[in-house]
C-alpha cells in the first residue's frame, strides 16, 4: 500500500532516512500505527536487499535461505508499538489507477457512534499480548483493546471493487442452487459431500474444476466460493506440507475424481509452525531455502504432468497471522515457540515469488 524508499542511512548509527509513497490508496484519512517486529535484523541479508539481488538464487539468495530464523525473537507488540490519539494521515488526491488495483477492502459504515467529531474511531492492530493465552483472566480485563474483536465486526464490512474486470467475468460461471440446498450444504468443509450432494440432485458438469490445496485457509475460500455460487467450479484438499508423493497422490485423485486441471498450492503454516517442530520427519520448521527446493519439486515434477497434460500449477502466497502469544513469546529457551512472523512468512511469499520467475 505504501512503499518505504530509503534515501540514506546514517553512519554508524541505526537510523535510516527515507519516505513511504502511496502507490495503492484512494485519497481519504487513514489511522497511522506502527507495530514493530524485530529490532535487531533478520537474517545475514534483509528480505529487501536479497529481492534487488538479480543473483538471487546465487550466493545472495543461498546465504539468506539458508538463515536458521528459529532463534529470531519477535518483539512484544505491547511495549513496541507506535501510535497516537491524533495520528492520522490525509491523502488528499488518488493515486493514479489506485481504485482500480485493489480488488476490494475494509470500509467503515456510516454510522456516527464510530466517528468523534467527523473523525472515525481508530482501528487498533488485534494482537494477543505475551501473558495471553486462551481464557486468562489477567487479559480479559488489563489487554481488552488489544485482544477485542467486536469493532471490527460491527464497524466494519468488506466491499468488492466492482470496477474490477474478473468480478464481473465469475457471473457467467455462477450457479443457484437455491436456499434450501445452500441452507442444508452450508457451511460444509468436505468438497467431496458437495459434489456427491449435487449429483443426488441431479447436477452435471463435465467443466475442469479448480482445487485448492493446502490447510485451513484453503477450506475457508472453499467455503467463500460455494457462497457466490461458484462451489460446482472448485475442490479443496488437504497439503499440510509441501511434500512431492503426497501432491501427486492427491492431484491424481482429485483430478479422477473432480475432474481437476487447475491447482493453487498455498502450504506454508504449518512448515513455519511449532508442528513442523514436533514432527519425527522434519524436527524444526522449514528453512526458506528448504521451502524452495520443496514446491520446486512439485512444480517441475513430471510424473505430475503425466497424469494430464493440461494440469497447471499456481502457487498462492501465504496468508499473514495476527501476533499472537506463542508468536511473541521467546519463553526460557530463547525463542518462539512458533514462527508464523509475519517474517518469515514475508520470507516464504519471497520465495514463492522467485520460484514462479525461475520456473
Amino acid at each position: 500500500m505504501l512503499e518505504w524508499h530509503q534515501r540514506h542511512s546514517i553512519e554508524d548509527s541505526r537510523e535510516q532516512c527515507g519516505s513511504y509513497e502511496n502507490s495503492w490508496l484512494d485519497s481519504g484519512t487513514y489511522f497511522v500505527e506502527i507495530l514493530v517486529i524485530h529490532c535487531n535484523g533478520f537474517g545475514p541479508t534483509s528480505l529487501e536487499k536479497t529481492q534487488s539481488n538479480p543473483d538471487h538464487i546465487g550466493k545472495g539468495f543461498h546465504n539468506w535461505g539458508a538463515f536458521d530464523y528459529t532463534n529470531e525473537c519477535v518483539e512484544d507488540p505491547l511495549r513496541n508499538r507506535i501510535t497516537g490519539d491524533n495520528a492520522y494521515l490525509t491523502i488528499m488526491s488518488n493515486f493514479e489507477g489506485a481504485g482500480n488495483r485493489h480488488i476490494g477492502r475494509w470500509v467503515q459504515m456510516d454510522n456516527s457512534r464510530f466517528y468523534s467529531n467527523g473523525i472515525p474511531h481508530q482501528q487498533y492492530t488485534r494482537y494477543q499480548p505475551q501473558p495471553c493465552d486462551t481464557g486468562h483472566p489477567d487479559c480479559l480485563n488489563e489487554f481488552q483493546n488489544a485482544l477485542d474483536n467486536s469493532r471490527i465486526e460491527s464497524q466494519f464490512l468488506f466491499e468488492w471493487n466492482k470496477d474490477q474486470r474478473w468480478v464481473k467475468d465469475l457471473e457467467q460461471y455462477t450457479f443457484d442452487f437455491g436456499e434450501e440446498f445452500m441452507a442444508q450444504h452450508l457451511p460444509n468443509p468436505s468438497s467431496n459431500e458437495f459434489h456427491i450432494a449435487l449429483k443426488e440432485i441431479g447436477f452435471k458438469s463435465n467443466e475442469p474444476k479448480i482445487c485448492l490445496m493446502g490447510d485451513s485457509h484453503s477450506h475457508h475460500l472453499y467455503q467463500a466460493m460455494v457462497q457466490l455460487n461458484l462451489g460446482h467450479r472448485f475442490a479443496v484438499l488437504g497439503l499440510t506440507y509441501p511434500e512431492l508423493q503426497d501432491a501427486i497422490r492427491k492431484m491424481k485423485d482429485s483430478n479422477n475424481f473432480h475432474n481437476c486441471k487447475r491447482f493453487i498450492i498455498a502450504s506454508g503454516q504449518w512448515p513455519s509452525s511449532r508442528l513442523a517442530w514436533e514432527n519425527e520427519n522434519y524436527k524444526k520448521p522449514f528453512s526458506f531455502s528448504k521451502m524452495y527446493r520443496m514446491l520446486s519439486d512439485i512444480v517441475r515434477s513430471e510424473e505430475i504432468f503425466a497424469i494430464d497434460p493440461d494440469i497447471q500449477i499456481y502457487l498462492r502466497t501465504i496468508h499473514l497471522n495476527p501476533l499472537g502469544n506463542h508468536h511473541t513469546n521467546c519463553g526460557e529457551e530463547h525463542r518462539p515457540i512458533d514462527w508464523r512472523s509475519p517474517t518469515v512468512l514475508d520470507g516464504y511469499n519471497l520465495v514463492i515469488q522467485k520460484l514462479v520467475e525461475d520456473v
